[in-house]
């Protein structure tokens, strides 16, 4: 069955010099700085002041539980979803500064079994994951939901892959007239 898997241009070189999509956390339980209380979700001051400088505290939870490839089975349109922005700050000549990598912009068409494919708010619901944690999840993931989100708890080999293509470039592609999408084919072809 055809999934779409996304990720930032930054990263595009190293997934195809090895070969595969590789799993990540799948964000099966809250950061450890978040807390839900009686007045809504609250951030540590431990990690805003962190955050101010750079240097954030460790999040105990964030490689615990599974780990997994995220799918999508409709192709993104338009501008990518916040959880697949990552921002932060970068510490240049003794200045920190804002960055944004958009993980959206690079498009991984996929075929693999669908036997293998979990729905996320089924692995969720499986995991005993907080609802609140999945409405915060739910707000970054724009207009998509959870039910809109997929799951594979082991890596995608290239021989799995079907199409690369760079969003952006494909859209200005398209209205010139020339398609900046490659087959994984063409791609290896590149080397």
């Amino acid at each position: 069955m055809i999934f779409y898997h996304y990720t930032c241009v930054e990263h595009l070189e190293k997934i195809i010099e090895a070969g595969y999509l590789k799993l990540c956390e799948a964000n099966v339980y809250p950061p450890s700085y978040f807390q839900e209380t009686d007045e809504g979700i609250q951030i540590s001051s431990e990690y805003l002041e962190g955050a101010k400088t750079g240097q954030p505290p460790v999040d105990e939870n964030e490689l615990k539980g599974p780990h997994v490839v995220w799918l999508f089975k409709k192709r993104l349109t338009g501008k990518g979803p916040k959880m697949l922005l990552s921002t932060g700050t970068m510490n240049i000549s003794g200045s920190l500064v804002p960055v944004t990598i958009d993980k959206s912009r690079v498009e991984f068409t996929v075929e693999v079994p669908a036997s293998e494919v979990k729905r996320a708010d089924k692995f969720f619901k499986k995991h005993n994951t907080p609802d609140w944690w999945l409405k915060v999840m739910e707000l970054a993931g724009g207009s998509s939901k959870v039910k809109d989100w997929y799951v594979l708890e082991r890596t995608i080999p290239s021989n799995e892959w079907k199409e690369i293509k760079d969003r952006y470039d494909y859209r200005d592609a398209v209205r010139q007239g020339n398609s900046q999408h490659l087959t994984v084919k063409q791609l290896s072809n590149k080397k």
